[in-house]
């Protein structure tokens, strides 16, 4: 009886260990397939966002090294947040080139404005000065305007030269 009862114990922790064990082992087993399922996936879909993220990356500095504001990213595919970085991107690019556009003709127009003033100031000081109608003490007052005004003449045409080679720039 001994033997016998001895017997259906071992029997019975067996079937314990068979009930408890292989369903803990097949767990096991399914939970890490799942797991390297599930990261293999999550490499996958992170590598095809940061390769399109790389792609962007890649054109903004491209236009950067540039030396014109007229390539565009212009994007194609899914329209997801990386679709909208480079739409967002696209329209910084559109407004600093219509800035920079805009300081140019600025720039020539405000050149050409003022050289009208300034060489009717030039005028009105140099022909007295050149007919003899200036006192002899107020000469030295009338040749620093002079100066200053050529000195003011200068900046400007460097100004306007300025913008003429931002306008020619490629």
């Amino acid at each position: 009886m001994r033997a016998r009862a001895h017997h259906s114990r071992r029997s019975l922790r067996r079937l314990r260990h068979s009930v408890l064990n292989d369903p803990l082992v097949r767990s096991l087993l399914l939970l890490v397939l799942f797991t390297a399922l599930a990261a293999l996936l999550a490499w996958w879909a992170g590598r095809r966002s940061l390769h399109r993220l790389t792609q962007v990356t890649g054109a903004a500095r491209r236009i950067s090294a540039g030396s014109t504001l007229d390539e565009r990213l212009d994007l194609s595919g899914p329209r997801d947040e990386v679709h909208e970085l480079g739409d967002t991107f696209d329209a910084m690019l559109d407004r600093l080139d219509r800035s920079f556009i805009a300081q140019r003709q600025f720039t020539a127009l405000a050149s050409h404005e003022l050289r009208t003033p300034l060489t009717l100031q030039r005028t009105a000081l140099e022909i007295p000065l050149a007919q003899g109608r200036v006192a002899s003490d107020l000469k030295p007052a009338l040749q620093r305007a002079l100066d200053a005004n050529a000195r003011t003449e200068r900046l400007i045409d460097t100004l306007l030269t300025l913008a003429r080679g931002e306008r020619a720039r490629p």
